[in-house]
């Protein structure tokens, strides 16, 4: 008989939170990303130390370092997922930890937890191995442990879905077990671009309002996170996070002079005045950017303080074309707000 060559379809993803101690294996692992998951690389590296001695160019013998892996989990955010409890918008937590209510972070600083959240990572594979003997099929489970976020990024696009990307770091993986059984995985509705709003401070206004004729846009949080190792074990024991990166682009349609505006506003050189200096004068925390998606009664929201504007370029300046506008930004603090109701 031949070999059964395996695909996707053959595999599963899960994950569940280490809410007792970093690299703990997770009590529950039952959450899904979301719609269409594909893992784009999985790698797990032994740092191999090669060591010479006199008398010859060869290796004369070799030790293991420390232990490290990495995988990318690419996907569609999702209305819901698994047990129709919880979104795609879960992932948050590994940002800004367990929710208060139904938001993660907050506008204000100091609101982003110093120390990154923890995952288990399942990533399940039929083996074949019994599959033909005793009538079932066998998965082999990869369990990785002490997974945190290093970034995520969400996109949409004219005619598109919404698409999330995502990297972990990992510092525990130790051998495979192996179940009898493939999980359950459903998940919801998609999210696409027509579910998408955004809406920003503009010129020197105050409050947010909708940019219309918006062709795409991207928004990506890196929260550089690093594992931490110690004596007595090449396996990561902890990890630590440094400054939060958040920057984002959205690609517009030219209506109006706003947006320029509000470039040349932050140094102080546009007609309207110094936008800075409204700025500075906002009770912290002020929303001055909201993308939101929403689908019937759920949503998720992502708001956006301390916005500036890092790079304005205009493309397609051709005859009976649009013209469009593409603005780069990065941003100080950010909260999500996610709604299952």
């Amino acid at each position: 008989m031949a070999r059964v060559i395996r695909t996707g379809a053959h595999g599963y993803i899960l994950y569940g939170w280490e809410t007792s101690n970093f690299g703990t294996v997770a009590a529950s692992i039952n959450r899904a990303f979301g719609l269409k998951t594909s893992i784009g690389t999985l790698s797990l590296t032994n740092n191999r130390i090669d060591l010479g001695k006199l008398g010859q160019v060869e290796t004369a013998a070799y030790a293991y370092g420390q232990q490290s892996g990495s995988i990318s989990v690419n996907y569609v955010l999702a209305d819901s997922v698994t047990s129709g409890s919880e979104t795609s918008g879960d992932i948050f937590r590994a940002i800004f930890g367990a929710p208060t209510g139904t938001v993660y972070g907050g506008l204000t600083q100091g609101s982003t937890p110093k120390v990154s959240e923890s995952m288990t990572i399942d990533v399940g594979f039929e083996t074949g191995e019994d599959s033909y003997v005793s009538g079932h099929t066998d998965y082999k489970v990869r369990t990785l442990q002490g997974c945190v976020l290093n970034s995520l990024s969400i996109s949409t696009a004219v005619n598109d879905v919404v698409n999330v990307s995502t990297d972990f770091a990992f510092g525990i993986e130790n051998a495979p077990s192996k179940s009898f059984s493939a999980p359950t995985i459903t998940c919801g509705n998609p999210y696409t671009f027509a579910h998408a709003k955004l809406k920003l401070a503009t010129g020197t206004e105050t409050s947010v309002s909708e940019i219309t004729l918006v062709q795409d846009t991207d928004l990506t949080f890196t929260v550089n996170n690093e594992l931490l190792y110690g004596l007595a074990s090449n396996q990561a024991r902890s990890s630590f996070r440094r400054m939060l990166d958040i920057t984002g682009r959205f690609k517009v349609a030219w209506s109006d002079w706003k947006l320029y505006e509000r470039m040349l506003a932050q140094i102080g050189k546009g007609s309207s005045g110094n936008r800075e200096s409204n700025i500075s004068t906002q009770s912290e925390g002020t929303v001055e950017l909201e993308l939101k998606f929403t689908n019937g009664t759920k949503s998720i929201t992502i708001e956006l303080a301390g916005i500036s504007f890092t790079d304005f370029a205009v493309s397609g300046i051709e005859p009976v074309e649009p013209v469009y506008q593409e603005v780069n930004y990065k941003a100080k603090t950010a909260q999500v707000t996610v709604d299952t109701t």
